[in-house]
C-alpha cells in the first residue's frame, strides 16, 4: 500500500497526479489512529487538539493538490513541482517552535516540559518553515524526554513511547530518546519522516532501537533557529525516515545558511548526483549506487579499537562484525583506526551538556518565558512577616520574585532536568570551573583531534549505535540509574563532540531478535 512505499517514491507521485496529497495524508491519518497506543505524538488537549490537527493536515493536503493540479494545468515549473517533499506527511519534535500556518495553535510547543505545557510560540524553527515550504504536510508534535534530556522518552509530561517491536513476550519496549516518539512515528508508518533533535544521541540511538535511519548531520549543516536548546554546541536538528535516500533528499531541502543562526554552513551539501534530474537522482540513490571515496574508487572504512567497550551486547557485535564483512564484499576496505581519547567522550560529554543546559534553562523563572507558579505551597509565611488581618480582612502576602521563580522551576521542571542543572551549575561554579568544565573543554579538543587524525586516512567510521537492543519499560522504571541511562549514548557523543556527521542504518535483526543499528560517522561537513 501506500504507506509502504518510499518519501521520494510518494512525493513523485503527487507530483505527477499518479496519487493525491489527500489520498496520502487520509491513509496517515488513519495510521495514526491505528497506532495511537504507542504514544508517538504529543496533543496537549486530547480529542480536541487531534480533532483540530486532522482538519489542518487534511486542508493543507487539500490546498498542497489544488496547487500541483494549477501548475500541472498550466503547464508551468511551480516551486511544488520541483519539490521533494511535496503533499508527504511529515513529524515534528515538540521542541521545534511552531506557528499558524504551520500548525494550528492547539499544538503547543512544550518541550516535553510542565512548565511549557500550553507555551504558544510566535515564530517557527527555520527547518519546519522550510519543510512548509516544500509542500510538506506537518502533522504534529511527537513525544520526547523532557527538554532532550533521556534515552527511554520517559522523562517527559507525556507517558513513554512504546516501541512498535514489542510483543506479548517481551512486553513494552522503550523506544529510547530522547527522540522517541519521532522514531516511533516513522517505525509504526503514521509518517514517511519526522525530526528530532539530536545532542549527543537523540537520534541515532532511537532510530537504532526502532528500526529506522536516523542522520545526525554535521554541527551546523542545518539551523538551529527554533529548536529548544539543550546544550548550544551539541545541539543538531536530525531526521528520521525509513529509507536513507529520503534522509538524504530532506536534508538538502532544510540545508542552507540561516541569517538567524550563525553556526550554519554556507551553501548546501554536495549531492551524490548532481547532473541528474530529480526523479532520477532518488532512483538511483534507492537504487544503492555506488560513491566515490575521497581519495578514489575504494571506500575506505575504518573501525575504531576503543569502541569495543564492554556493554557491547552480543547480537550488536555480530551485527557489527556482519556489516564490516560486507562492506568489503561490496569493494570498500576496511582497516583498523585508534580513539585513544574515546574512554572520555561521555563524562565529557555529561559535563558540557549539562553546563550548557544550565545556562539556557534559566531563562524557564515564570518572568521572561514559560508559565508561572505563583501560590506558595501550604500558604507559608514570609520570615519576619505575618499574614494579620487588616480592616477585619484577611491580608494576603504577595510571594517575592524569588518564591515565584522557585515554585515555577520545582513544579515546571521534572526530576531529571533538576538533576542536569545541578550538575551543569556544579561544573561552572568557581571552585569547580577548572576542575570540571575547562577540563571536559579540552578533553573535547582531544577527542575531536583522535577524529580528525582517523579521517586523514579513512573516509568513514563504523561503530554501532548503541551497545544494546531496546529494553523494556518495565526494567527503566525499576532501575530507574541514571548512569545506566547515560550509558546508552556512549557509541554516539564522540561525532557529537566532534561535530561530526553521523548516521545509523538499520541492520536486519538476528532470528527473534530485535532492531540493530549501525553507525557510520562521516568528517564534518562531508
Amino acid at each position: 500500500g501506500v504507506l509502504g512505499l518510499p518519501l521520494w517514491k510518494v512525493a513523485t507521485a503527487v507530483r505527477s497526479g499518479e496519487m493525491n496529497a489527500q489520498q496520502v495524508t487520509a491513509a496517515c491519518l488513519d495510521q495514526l489512529h491505528a497506532t495511537s497506543w504507542l504514544g508517538a505524538f504529543s496533543f496537549e488537549g486530547g480529542e480536541d487538539t487531534v480533532a483540530a490537527m486532522r482538519a489542518h493536515a487534511r486542508e493543507r493536503a487539500r490546498a498542497i493538490d489544488l496547487s500541483l493540479s494549477s501548475s500541472r494545468a498550466d503547464s508551468s515549473e511551480g516551486d511544488l513541482l520541483r519539490s521533494a517533499v511535496a503533499g508527504v506527511p511529515i513529524a515534528l519534535k515538540a521542541n521545534y517552535c511552531t506557528a499558524p500556518p504551520l500548525l494550528p495553535s492547539v499544538n503547543p510547543t512544550n518541550a516535553g516540559s510542565g512548565i511549557l505545557r500550553g507555551v504558544r510560540t510566535p515564530y517557527s524553527a527555520t527547518v519546519a518553515e522550510r519543510l512548509y515550504g516544500a509542500g510538506a504536510v506537518l502533522v504534529g508534535k511527537t513525544a520526547m524526554d523532557e527538554f532532550a534530556m533521556g534515552s527511554t522518552t520517559s522523562h517527559s509530561v507525556d507517558p513513554p513511547c512504546i516501541n512498535p517491536y514489542s510483543t506479548e513476550e517481551t512486553g513494552p519496549l522503550s523506544a529510547g530518546g530522547s527522540s522517541g516518539g519521532s522514531a516511533v512515528a516513522v517505525a509504526s508508518g503514521a509518517v514517511y519522516a519526522a525530526m528530532g533533535s539530536d545532542t549527543g544521541g537523540s537520534v541515532r540511538q532511537p532510530a537504532a532501537w526502532t528500526g529506522v535511519v536516523g542522520l545526525k548531520p554535521s554541527y551546523g549543516r542545518l539551523s538551529r533557529h527554533g529548536l529548544i536548546a539543550f546544550g548550544s554546541s551539541l545541539d543538531c536538528p536530525g531526521i528520521f525516515a525509513r529509507h536513507v535516500a529520503d534522509a538524504a533528499l530532506l536534508l538538502d531541502v532544510m540545508s542552507g545558511e540561516d541569517a538567524r543562526d550563525p553556526t550554519t554552513m554556507r551553501g548546501r551539501p554536495a549531492e551524490v548526483f548532481p547532473t541528474l534530474p530529480l526523479n532520477d537522482r532518488t532512483t538511483a540513490l534507492d537504487a544503492n549506487a555506488g560513491v566515490k571515496a575521497k581519495r578514489g574508487e575504494r571506500l575506505r572504512v575504518g573501525i575504531p579499537e576503543e569502541y569495543w567497550v564492554e556493554e557491547l551486547a552480543g547480537q550488536v557485535v555480530e551485527r557489527w562484525r556482519e556489516t564490516a564483512r560486507v562492506l568489503e564484499d561490496v569493494g570498500a576496505e576496511v582497516v583498523p583506526c585508534r580513539m585513544p581519547h574515546t574512554r572520555y567522550a561521555l563524562p565529557t560529554y555529561l559535563i558540557i551538556a549539562n553546563a550548557e543546559a544550565s545556562s539556557n534553562l534559566a531563562r524557564y523563572d515564570g518572568v521572561r518565558y514559560g508559565n508561572r507558579v505563583e501560590e506558595r505551597e501550604g500558604g507559608r509565611e514570609r520570615e519576619g512577616e505575618s499574614s494579620g488581618k487588616r480592616k477585619g480582612r484577611e491580608e494576603t502576602v504577595q510571594p517575592t520574585i524569588e518564591e515565584v521563580m522557585t515554585a515555577t522551576r520545582d513544579l515546571g521542571f521534572g526530576p531529571e532536568v533538576k538533576r542536569r542543572i545541578l550538575l551543569g551549575t556544579f561544573a561552572l561554579s568557581k571552585e569547580s570551573y577548572k576542575d570540571f568544565f575547562l577540563k571536559a573543554q579540552q578533553l573535547r579538543a582531544l577527542i575531536k583531534g583522535d577524529f580528525d587524525r582517523c579521517f586523514e586516512t579513512v573516509d568513514v567510521l563504523l561503530t554501532p549505535t548503541s551497545p544494546t537492543t531496546a529494553c523494556t519499560l518495565a526494567s527503566v522504571k525499576e532501575e530507574a540509574d541514571p548512569v545506566q541511562e547515560y550509558l546508552n549514548d556512549v557509541m554516539t557523543t564522540g561525532a557529537s563532540l566532534a561535530g561530526a556527521a553521523a548516521i545509523s542504518v538499520p541492520q536486519p535483526a538476528l532470528a527473534g531478535g530485535l532492531p540493530v543499528g549501525m553507525q557510520l560517522i562521516a568528517d564534518r561537513g562531508r
